[in-house]
């Protein structure tokens, strides 16, 4: 039985959210919060408060940006931006894959980023990410394997859907909580 089309609409609309943050480091979110995710991280709301209301005259002021800063070298930032960009090619894989009712395909996807398939944090950049930053990394791959034995085994969709809602939260709570900035 294939997902029915509400539920891919919203993957998508998570999907859509997820990659227009993970090229924004650096930035300030746009104002506003949407609710809390499965995991309990607030997330900002892409897109809020960046034009003008109809027939209004000065565009809203933008409110501090008020997430922890990491200093990070040019080259440390470049291999945290590929590691999100692996994460969000993977979660892209996985909902295909559930989308073609293809467990076997969403287990692959899943085990891309899972634990097996960390890249090798530079010793710098390990010093500087924050105890709580690693952690959540760790988590994130923890959960790509979990979902992929998810896919191995019972083949659940409900369950992966709920596995790949459990990693776009963690995702989500990482960019509410976190920027870099190149030193």
């Amino acid at each position: 039985m294939k997902y029915a089309t509400p539920c891919l609409a919203s993957i998508a609309a998570v999907l859509c959210a997820a990659a227009a943050f993970a090229g924004q480091e650096g930035t300030r979110p746009a104002p506003g919060e949407m609710p809390h995710s499965p995991a309990g991280h607030a997330m900002p709301m892409p897109g809020a408060g960046d034009m003008p209301a109809a027939g209004a005259g000065a565009p809203t002021p933008q409110p501090s940006d008020e997430r922890q800063e990491i200093r990070i070298s040019a080259g440390e930032r470049d291999f945290v931006l590929n590691e999100m960009r692996n994460f969000l090619l993977n979660v892209q894989g996985v909902v295909a894959a559930l989308a073609d009712d293809k467990p076997a395909e969403v287990a692959k996807q899943a085990r891309a980023s899972g634990m097996g398939h960390r890249g090798h944090v530079p010793r710098s950049l390990m010093m500087k990410l924050p105890q709580e930053w690693r952690m959540l990394g760790m988590d994130t791959h923890g959960r790509f394997d979990a979902l992929a034995l998810e896919a191995e085994g019972l083949a659940d969709r409900k369950q992966m859907t709920a596995q790949l809602a459990a990693i776009l939260a963690n995702c989500n709570g990482c960019h509410a909580a976190y920027r870099l900035v190149s030193e």
